[in-house]
């Protein structure tokens, strides 16, 4: 497995009561407006801890793509709403840089993950492929030692997977987003938000 990548037998910390302290999602769907029937794939969704929120908030008339290169995290997802049924949820078991979907989409999010992307060049460009005229990709993940010392969340990636800003935002600027950053939603993590140019 690649060794950036999170590791499915630790899924159980995904929706622990610690990350749901640090990441309260409301927050950032707050940020977002309404996405009332909207459309979104949710990259590196894991075993669904953004989205579900995500799903409800674009209601039933939204739909969202769940994605995630790791077979056994959708499982683990599948088997959430199997208990839990959302219609507007479909799984989609598929590196982020080769995600084909049949409709251009609203937006793109990805919590927690964006540091595991080694072709990350590769993935925005597909994003840009796959986004409306309007479309947003948010990035949500936690900040790198340079960025906040102080700020350092006792779980998630070493500090050396984790991405400076000045990357961030760079390659989000080169690949053609018009970059919005917000570093005070969460204590830890940063929020970038590309809207597509």
């Amino acid at each position: 497995m690649h060794d950036k990548r999170f590791h499915p037998e630790h899924a159980a910390r995904l929706h622990g009561d610690q990350r749901q302290a640090e990441l309260p999602l409301a927050t950032l769907f707050e940020l977002l407006g309404d996405l009332h029937g909207q459309q979104w794939a949710d990259l590196g969704a894991g075993t669904g801890f953004a989205t579900l929120p995500l799903a409800a908030a674009v209601g039933p008339a939204g739909h969202v793509w769940a994605v995630d290169v790791e077979p056994r995290m959708l499982e683990l997802l599948s088997e959430r709403l199997r208990r839990a049924p959302h219609p507007n949820i479909e799984t989609v078991c598929e590196a982020a840089e080769k995600l084909a979907l049949a409709t251009a989409i609203d937006g793109v999010l990805t919590v927690a993950c964006w540091h595991e992307l080694d072709d990350r060049v590769a993935v925005l460009d597909r994003c840009r492929r796959l986004l409306r005229a309007s479309g947003r990709l948010v990035i949500v993940d936690l900040l790198h030692p340079d960025d906040a010392p102080a700020a350092l969340s006792a779980v998630g990636p070493p500090s050396g997977h984790r991405l400076r800003l000045t990357t961030v935002v760079d390659e989000l600027a080169a690949a053609g987003f018009n970059v919005v950053l917000h570093r005070d939603c969460y204590l830890a993590h940063y929020v970038a938000i590309g809207h597509k140019m």
